[in-house]
């Protein structure tokens, strides 16, 4: 509700950036979500690799509702405001009109 809290960063990988946006999001309880639209164009212009789960994991949605099990995940170095995070495990899911999400656990 209200004005979303955007933040600038860059994804690299592979020797390629991209420049992006996340949405910060202290309720979030996760560690890194990206969009699964943003992984598709990654994984056909640069040539990155997602990964699955041994097992799908449940999720529930902003809205508390049981959201599509989660599957696979993507491994990108994250810069934020001159910070570089390697190797990061974003989780892929469809995010609507945000790129990424920073949660609470990757914001502490």
């Amino acid at each position: 509700e209200g004005r979303a809290f955007n933040v600038p960063c860059t994804l690299v990988k592979n020797g390629y950036s991209f420049n992006t946006s996340s949405l910060t999001d202290s309720r979030a309880n996760t560690f890194l979500l990206i969009n699964e639209t943003l992984v598709d164009q990654l994984i056909r212009h640069y040539g990155i690799t997602s990964y699955s789960f041994i097992r799908p994991i449940p999720i529930n949605g902003f809205n508390g509702q049981p959201g599509k099990p989660v599957s696979s995940f993507i491994e990108l170095t994250l810069q934020v405001d001159g910070r570089q995070f390697f190797n990061l495990p974003f989780v892929i899911i469809p995010l609507g009109n945000h790129d990424i999400i920073f949660s609470q656990k990757f914001l502490s």
